[in-house]
């Protein structure tokens, strides 16, 4: 029996798990594909395509069996996202936070970030006209000059 039979009989709160949210899900999980896919690059097309297919489908079996399919798999589909989620989030926060410490502590990378700054600040300073912040960039550039001191210090001992 197609859902658009099962509307009539449903009490309103049953129309949500029955009809609503499958049709939410099938419409995601249809405009997704088609959104992924990048075959019509307007959204406005994959959404009214998308919709025209949720439609069609309620009219056949379809409904009922996401409906279900929910019901049994969806509190343990939403552990498993959970899980995916914080585990693959952490080992990305792993990865950055070590590589971050990584080149905080190499003294030979910030030694060269130091000297490239230097030397755009040096470019720069040549073509502004502001005389304020010619100053500002004067005072970054000896401030730079100073850091490159403690971190040479740092390199040889």
């Amino acid at each position: 029996m197609a859902i658009l039979d099962l509307l009539y009989e449903l009490a309103p709160w049953e129309l949500i798990n029955t009809f609503f949210i499958p049709f939410v899900v099938i419409f995601v999980m249809l405009w997704g594909i088609l959104t992924a896919m990048g075959i019509f690059k307007n959204r406005k097309i994959n959404i009214v395509i998308s919709l025209g297919m949720v439609l069609f489908l309620a009219s056949t079996d379809i409904f009922p069996m996401v409906s279900q399919w929910m019901i049994q798999l969806g509190s343990l589909t939403a552990v498993a996202a959970f899980l995916l989620l914080f585990v693959g989030g952490v080992i990305i926060w792993g990865i950055g936070r070590g590589q971050s410490i990584y080149h905080g502590s190499n003294p030979y990378r910030a030694l060269k970030k130091i000297d490239n700054e230097i030397a755009k600040l040096n470019r720069k300073i040549g073509s502004e006209g502001n005389p304020q912040k010619q100053a500002r960039m004067v005072k970054r550039m000896r401030e730079l000059e100073d850091e490159r001191v403690i971190v040479k210090a740092e390199m040889r001992g």
